[in-house]
């Protein structure tokens, strides 16, 4: 898929799943949480930079954000960025809008990334 039609999709996406405001007792809802909670149990207390590589509506990002981790949240979507933007200012999170194939941020800035 070239970038275009990736960044296309992904923008698409953003009326139609939206965790934030998505049914709590949803399949949908309740398969990203059993997700989000396997990948925060993975992450070492010490790890201290994280990046949300493909942050999507930028759940994952807050709640390891929410751990005490520096969390850089990178994904194509700038409306699925713009989604999470105020809970991303209160918990100090990074955004980038950009291409997974062509992440330019410095050589070993990151102690973990998802």
């Amino acid at each position: 898929m070239e970038a275009i039609q990736a960044k296309n999709y992904y923008e698409s996406l953003d009326k139609v799943k939206n965790i934030w405001h998505a049914n709590k007792r949803s399949n949908f809802y309740y398969k990203e949480y059993i997700r989000y909670d396997a990948i925060l149990k993975k992450i070492p207390k010490t790890t201290q930079k994280v990046l949300d590589l493909g942050c999507g509506d930028g759940i994952l990002s807050c709640r390891i954000a929410e751990k005490g981790h520096q969390v850089t949240s990178f994904d194509l979507s700038l409306n699925r960025l713009k989604r999470f933007k105020e809970q991303a200012e209160k918990l100090n999170i990074q955004q980038i809008e950009g291409d997974i194939a062509n992440v330019d941020l410095p050589t070993e800035s990151f102690d973990l990334i998802v």
